[in-house]
């Protein structure tokens, strides 16, 4: 081989080398690129279930507030109901005192 030839298959070698370098560094970027999306992914994920568990509570809370509403309204009921008990038996007696 002469010398424009070897220096030709040099300079050759010296752009594929560097062509895969820049292969490798771009490899290592989307490699990083990746790892970053799988957290985020991770993360959505996460916030996804506490989201769900927040909404769970939200939900038993709801529920828990409906309840006591109509338990509330049962005591007023009973109440009023024996509130006029009260009053016709006070009546009653103060009829049958003055008998």
């Amino acid at each position: 081989m002469n010398h424009s030839t070897q220096k030709l298959n040099l300079d050759a070698l010296r752009k594929e080398r560097d062509g895969m370098e820049a292969n490798g560094r771009e490899f290592d970027q989307v490699s990083v690129l990746m790892d970053d999306i799988q957290k985020l992914c991770n993360q959505l994920l996460e916030i996804t279930k506490e989201r769900d568990e927040v909404l769970t509570q939200a939900e038993e809370l709801q529920n828990a507030k409906a309840e006591q509403q109509l338990l509330m309204e049962r005591c007023h009921d009973k109440f009023l109901n024996a509130k006029a008990e009260v009053e016709e038996l006070t009546m009653k007696l103060s009829t049958l005192e003055n008998v």
